[in-house]
């Protein structure tokens, strides 16, 4: 034992000489070192060389090589070395050792995440390293990753959205006639889901959603109100059966029966007061509108009230259907109103002298087209009984008191001339007023192929549909997002065939006969 001691202090003398006589400033450091702790060497950087054991380490050999930079203090181990480094220290030593050295260092514990974040629910903790697995593909809620994360999270990565988040895991409303209602809060815990079509702009109505679902067994009509209890502008949206976007870049959301986002000009409240709902599923968005960012950025706590009343018939016409009929070629000296473009309107037109025409119980005296697939029946020229720009593309269901009124609609969509006159005018015999639609694109479709017309006829105050062709076939052109119905100048009565449901059929005529 004693000629090993001797062996390792006569090999440190030799090494230390060695070390002055290339580099004469280190000798005082060997010497000093020496006198202190002739065994353990501290070392100011480990560029690739071997260590020299301590005296706790005399029966390990640490045959891996340092290959990183040592940033921490070099200081002596005051754990205890286990085993021995098999590998390369590939990364940077920022501290020092104050435990157990059982492993190999192959690599930098804490990684870099240079890819995109998470665009799931993440209910757990964000990545804090290298993530080799698959991408995440649930909800996330919280802060994004800074990571790489090209895996999996710790947390609930595909799990169900939280309740009321989307229309999929939407919170039921009461079906029953009465009020019901309801709290909540959109400031957290939520994410921009859906865009209703009213409010400042497309980007501003982009804030978080909840979602209500009314699942009525038979027709309603619904009051709701929707009122911030926090200072923020709200947006309410009423949607058929499911929600998607509309399409073709348009991210607001289909399928879309009624829309406000302010009805006191106080940005508190929004209101949707008589709305007829045939049966089926509706879903109650509550959403913000984030332009004026002194309300709040459009997101916070809210109320809603639903009122239900039942609703009452619509047995003022009955309807009779036949197919198979053809539609003749428009004859010459038609009326061209000069529509050419998108959401356009003609001014009220008179009707003929010796039509004398009832609706509902009203006389009509003049009326208005649109090339949203529709006409005005109105009781004077005013144009204040005319809805214009916007009010006319959004197809709501019948009836509803907001402009339009007097809607006899065989196609209400969103409809494109683009910068050709597609819509003619004129009166056959018996003073029977006739106006077709030809070869109508949809707004989100420009290949849809729309051919259809309206009859009035005086003879028998009866109205007829004829839809001549609906190409390509497909849902949206057999009404999916269209209205089919008859309205009275009042919007307080109605005859609705269809709401957003693919029904029409080329060839068929719908006719609205009143009821004795």
């Amino acid at each position: 034992m004693r000629s090993r001691r001797l062996w390792w202090v006569l090999l440190g003398s030799s090494l230390g000489l060695g070390c002055a006589l290339e580099n004469p400033s280190g000798l005082g450091w060997v010497a000093q070192d020496a006198s202190q702790n002739p065994v353990d060497q501290p070392q100011g950087e480990d560029v690739a060389r071997v260590d020299v054991p301590n005296v706790d380490d005399v029966n390990m050999v640490d045959v891996g090589v340092d290959g990183g930079r040592d940033a921490g203090a070099d200081v002596r181990d005051v754990g205890v070395d286990t085993g021995n480094d098999t590998g390369n220290d590939t990364g940077n030593d920022t501290g020092n050792d104050v435990g157990f050295d059982a492993g190999n260092d192959t690599g930098n514990d804490v990684g870099f995440d240079a890819g995109p974040p998470d665009v799931g629910f993440d209910a757990g903790l964000p990545d804090v390293g290298f993530d080799a697995g698959p991408p995440d593909v649930g909800f996330d809620a919280g802060p994004p990753d800074v990571g790489n994360d090209t895996g999996n999270d710790t947390g609930n990565d595909t799990g169900p959205a939280p309740s009321g988040q989307t229309c999929a895991t939407a919170i039921p409303l009461s079906n029953s006639v009465g009020t019901q209602t309801v709290t909540g809060d959109t400031s957290s815990g939520r994410t921009a889901e859906y865009r209703p079509s009213c409010g400042t702009s497309d980007s501003g109505r982009n804030r978080n959603d909840d979602v209500y679902v009314l699942t009525l067994t038979e027709p309603r009509v619904v009051d709701l109100s929707l009122t911030s209890t926090g200072l923020w502008d709200p947006v309410l949206a009423v949607v058929r059966d499911e929600c998607v976007a509309r399409g073709n870049n348009d991210a607001r959301i289909d399928h879309e029966a009624a829309c406000s986002n302010d009805i006191s000009g106080t940005n508190l409240n929004a209101e949707v007061r008589g709305l007829y709902l045939p049966a089926g599923r509706w879903f109650v968005i509550v959403d913000g509108d984030e332009s004026n960012l002194a309300l709040g950025g459009g997101q916070g706590p809210y109320r809603l009230s639903v009122t239900q009343r039942a609703a009452p018939a619509q047995d003022a016409y009955t309807i009779q259907i036949t197919d198979g009929n053809t539609c003749a070629a428009v004859p010459g000296g038609t009326m061209d109103e000069m529509l050419d473009g998108d959401d356009e309107v003609t001014s009220p037109i008179g009707v003929p002298r010796n039509f004398d025409f009832n609706f509902f119980g009203q006389t009509v005296t003049h009326y208005a087209i649109s090339t949203n697939g529709y006409l005005q029946l109105l009781p004077s020229n005013s144009m204040s009984n005319v809805a214009t720009g916007g009010s006319t593309w959004r197809n709501t269901t019948l009836p509803w008191a907001p402009l339009p009124n007097g809607v006899v609609a065989p196609f209400w969509d969103d409809l494109n001339f683009g910068t050709t006159r597609r819509m003619r005018r004129w009166t056959s015999a018996g003073d029977v007023i006739h106006v077709r639609w030809t070869n109508v694109a949809r707004y989100v479709d420009s290949a849809a192929q729309l051919t259809f017309e309206v009859r009035l006829d005086p003879r028998d105050d009866s109205i007829a549909f004829q839809y001549c062709s609906l190409t390509p076939m497909n849902n949206m052109n057999i009404g999916a997002s269209a209205t089919v119905g008859i309205e009275a100048i009042n919007g307080a009565a109605a005859k609705l065939v269809s709401f957003d449901e693919p029904v029409l059929v080329p060839g068929r005529v719908l006719r609205f006969i009143p009821s004795p």
